[in-house]
C-alpha cells in the first residue's frame, strides 16, 4: 500500500481505511510524528500523479521548461508571469476533464510539502539549524543549495577570503 503525508489530522483519523497504528496507539502517539499525517494514496491520487507526470514528460520532451511551471494555476495578473516567459501552469496542459481535480491535489501535495518545512516541525528546526553555506576550505568549495549568481561568484568569491 502507497502512503503520502498529504494527511491532515482530521483525514488521518476519520479515515476508514488501513493505517500503521490500532486507535489505542493513535492516542499515544504524538502528534508531530511522521505516522500522525499519513493516508492511503486513493486512486485519484494515482490519476492526478500519473498525469502530472505525463504533463512533466510534454513539457521536457518540447524542451518548454522555462515557459511552464509546475503550479496548480498561475497568479491572476498573468502579464507578470507573461513578462518573465511563464506561459502556462502545469496544470494547463491536463487533459480538461481531469484540471480541477489535478489542480486541487497539486494544491494540497504543494500545502503540505510547504507545511512540512515550516518553523516549528521537525523537519523545519532541523533545517533552521543548519548553515545556509558551508565552505570546505580544504578543498577550495563553498556548498549552497541554489549555487551562487555570477555577481557573487565574479565580484565578493573572486576577492578569496578577506
Amino acid at each position: 500500500e502507497y502512503l503520502n503525508y498529504f494527511a491532515n489530522s482530521l483525514d488521518a483519523s476519520s479515515s476508514s481505511s488501513s493505517s500503521f497504528t490500532s486507535d489505542d496507539d493513535k492516542e499515544k502517539e504524538p502528534t508531530d510524528s511522521p505516522t500522525h499525517l499519513l493516508r492511503p494514496l486513493d486512486r485519484q491520487d494515482d490519476l492526478v500523479l500519473d498525469l502530472l507526470l505525463e504533463a512533466s514528460m510534454e513539457v521536457y520532451a518540447h524542451n518548454a521548461h522555462s515557459a511552464v511551471r509546475f503550479v496548480p494555476t498561475l497568479p491572476s495578473d498573468r502579464q507578470f508571469s507573461m513578462n518573465r516567459g511563464i506561459r502556462f501552469a502545469i496544470t494547463d496542459i491536463i487533459p480538461p476533464e481531469h484540471r480541477m481535480l489535478a489542480m486541487e491535489r497539486l494544491q494540497e501535495y504543494q500545502d503540505r510539502y510547504l507545511n512540512a518545512f515550516r518553523s516549528g516541525t521537525v523537519l523545519g528546526d532541523w533545517l533552521e539549524s543548519r548553515p545556509i553555506a558551508h565552505l570546505a576550505e580544504d578543498v577550495k568549495t563553498l556548498f549552497v543549495h541554489g549555487g551562487v549568481s555570477e555577481g557573487v561568484g565574479t565580484g565578493y568569491l573572486s576577492r578569496g577570503k578577506e
